[in-house]
C-alpha cells in the first residue's frame, strides 16, 4: 500500500501531538518524559483539554489550538473517543497516527466495528495508521520515543526490531546495552504492516539487522518478495508465535489476527532468507553477532573451553547449525604442542592450564598467544572463548587482549562467560561488547551464534547468486 517514504512521518516527524492522561507516572506523562529524556529533536504537543502543562511544557486544549502543523499523532485515549480526535486531526493536516489505545478487533465484536470505521475513514483521506493496541515506535537517532513503559536507556545502535506485541517493551527487554536503531510495535496492523515497516527499514542508513517477533502475515506473497530483496543486504532474524493451535487461538484474542499453519511459514521463511529462531532471547543475542562479527568464509570453527564436557556440548551444538570443528595445520598443532603440550587440540580444555598456575605464567598471556595461534591457521573460519567469572589461580585477566585480537582478526570471534560472579560477568561483558565481541552465558549459544552467522553467509550468496 505504501513506499517506504510514506512511513517517515512515524519515525522521523518534525513534531509530535501526544493525546491522553498526564497524570504522573501513567500514560502520555511518561511519553512526554521519554522525549524530553531522549532529546527528542523534533516538537512536542500536549494535548488535552484538562492540563495547562506537563513537566514544563505547555498542553494544548485540541490539536485546533496547536500554532503550527503536526506531522504525527500518538492517542492514548478511551477507544470510542478515538475516531473523533483523529478526524480532527486529518483537518489539522496530520498524515501520521499511532494509535496506542486498545479495546478495538482484539477485544470483541464492537471493537472490530470500531477499527474497521477507523480504517475506513484513514482511507477516506489518505492518512495512515500503526496499531491500535500499540506501544508505537523508537528512533535512537532522533530521540523519538512514544512507547509509555519505557525505563532506563537505550543504546543507540544497528538492530531494528519490528514487533506484533509490546513483548519489546522495557518490562521484558533491557535496552541500555542492546544496540539499538528503530522499533515498531505494528499493534492490531489495522493499517501499516510488517512489509510496509521492513521496506522503510531496507532503506534506513542506521539499520543494519532487523528482528521481527509476528504471529500473523498480512500480505504473504508482498512480505516474502521484501524480505528475499533486504535479506540480501540486511539479515533478518524472524520468531513467530502462534505455532501451535493453541497458540494460535491465542493470537486472535491478543492482536485479532489469524495465524497461518506452522509448516507454510517455515517453508516460506526458508525461501525468502529468513532466518527463524526458537526462543526470545535468541532475537537479540544473535542479531548482535550478526551486528558486530565479519561473516565466516566457511564452517570450520575452533573453541576454547575450560572442561572436556563443555566442548563435548559445544561439539554437538555446533553439528546442528552446520559447523565442524577445524582439523587444524601441522604447523598450527607443532605450535601448540610445543607451547603447552598437556593442552588438548580443538576443542581446547584450559582446564589443565588454570589448575598448573603457579603465578609465573599470566592466564591472559597464554589465552592470546594460543588464541593467535589458532586465527592464523588458514583451516579455522571463525572461534569461540569461553572464560570463567570468578577466582582464578593466576593474575587478573587482562580484557584488553581481545580488543587487539577483533581489531586485527577478520574472522569472527564468540566470548562465553561462566562462572558464578554475577557482577564479573557484567562487567566483562560491557567491555567485550564495547570491542565488537558478542558474548553470551550459556556454551550452546555462543557456538550458535557463529552457526546463525555462517547460516546467513550462505543465505546471503545464495540470494544474490539467483
Amino acid at each position: 500500500m505504501s513506499e517506504s517514504g510514506n512511513l517517515k512521518p512515524f519515525f522521523e516527524p518534525g513534531s509530535i501531538a501526544v493525546f491522553g492522561s498526564f497524570r504522573e507516572g501513567l500514560g502520555c506523562y511518561n511519553t512526554v518524559k521519554h522525549l524530553l529524556h531522549f532529546k527528542f529533536s523534533g516538537r512536542t504537543y500536549p494535548i488535552n483539554p484538562s492540563y495547562k502543562d506537563v513537566l514544563g511544557i505547555k498542553v494544548y486544549p485540541d490539536i485546533k489550538s496547536v500554532p503550527e502543523s503536526v506531522d504525527l499523532a500518538f492517542i492514548l485515549i478511551p477507544p470510542h473517543a478515538v475516531q473523533e480526535v483523529v478526524k480532527e486531526c486529518a483537518e489539522k493536516g496530520v498524515k501520521a497516527f499511532i494509535i496506542g489505545s486498545d479495546g478495538f478487533a482484539e477485544r470483541d465484536g464492537q471493537g472490530v466495528r470500531l477499527q474497521q470505521e477507523l480504517v475506513y475513514f484513514a482511507r477516506q483521506k489518505g492518512i495512515r495508521i500503526i496499531g491500535p493496541n500499540t506501544l508505537g515506535v523508537v528512533n535512537t537517532a532522533n530521540g523519538l520515543i512514544t512507547n509509555p513503559y519505557v525505563s532506563g536507556e537505550i543504546k543507540r545502535g544497528g538492530i531494528a526490531i519490528i514487533t506484533q506485541s509490546g513483548l519489546f517493551g522495557s518490562h521484558a527487554t533491557d535496552f541500555s546495552q542492546r544496540s539499538i536503531s528503530k522499533i515498531c510495535d505494528l499493534g492490531n496492523k489495522s493499517d501499516i504492516d510488517e512489509t510496509d515497516v521492513l521496506e522503510y527499514l531496507a532503506e534506513d542508513k542506521e539499520t543494519k539487522v532487523i528482528v521481527m517477533y509476528l504471529e500473523s502475515v498480512r500480505d504473504g506473497k508482498r512480505f516474502l518478495d521484501v524480505s528475499r530483496r533486504v535479506a540480501q543486504n540486511k539479515p533478518i532474524l524472524v520468531l513467530k508465535g502462534g505455532r501451535t493451535e493453541e497458540g494460535a487461538r491465542a493470537v486472535i484474542s491478543h492482536t485479532g489476527s489469524l495465524a497461518g499453519e506452522d509448516r507454510i511459514f517455515d517453508a516460506a521463511f526458508k525461501q525468502a532468507g529468513i532466518i527463524q529462531v526458537e526462543k526470545f532471547d535468541q532475537l537479540l543475542d544473535f542479531a548482535k553477532a550478526l551486528l558486530f562479527l565479519p561473516l565466516p568464509r566457511g564452517n570450520k570453527i575452533a573453541t576454547i573451553t575450560l572442561t572436556g564436557g563443555g566442548g563435548i556440548m559445544q561439539t554437538d551444538t555446533a553439528a546442528k547449525y552446520g559447523l565442524s570443528l577445524s582439523k587444524l595445520s601441522k604447523h598450527t598443532i607443532d605450535e601448540l604442542t610445543q607451547a603447552y603440550p598437556w593442552l588438548p587440540i580443538n576443542p581446547f580444555d584450559f582446564g589443565p592450564i588454570i589448575s598448573s598456575l603457579r603465578g609465573e605464567l599470566s592466564l591472559s598471556s597464554i589465552y592470546k598467544e594460543i588464541i593467535e595461534m589458532v586465527l592464523r591457521d588458514e583451516n579455522v573460519d571463525a572461534l569461540s572463548v569461553t572464560m570463567y567469572a570468578g577466582e582464578l589461580k593466576g593474575p587478573e585477566f587482562d580484557l584488553n587482549i581481545f580488543y587487539e585480537l577483533q581489531k586485527n582478526s577478520f574472522k569472527p570471534i564468540t566470548v562465553c562467560i561462566c562462572g558464578y560472579d554475577s557482577p564479573l560477568k557484567g562487567e566483562w561483558t560491557g567491555i567485550l561488547e564495547s570491542f565488537n565481541i558478542p558474548v553470551y552465558l550459556e556454551l550452546e549459544d555462543a557456538i550458535e551464534a557463529l552457526g546463525i552467522l555462517f547460516k546467513y553467509a550462505e543465505i546471503r550468496q545464495k540470494l544474490k547468486t539467483e
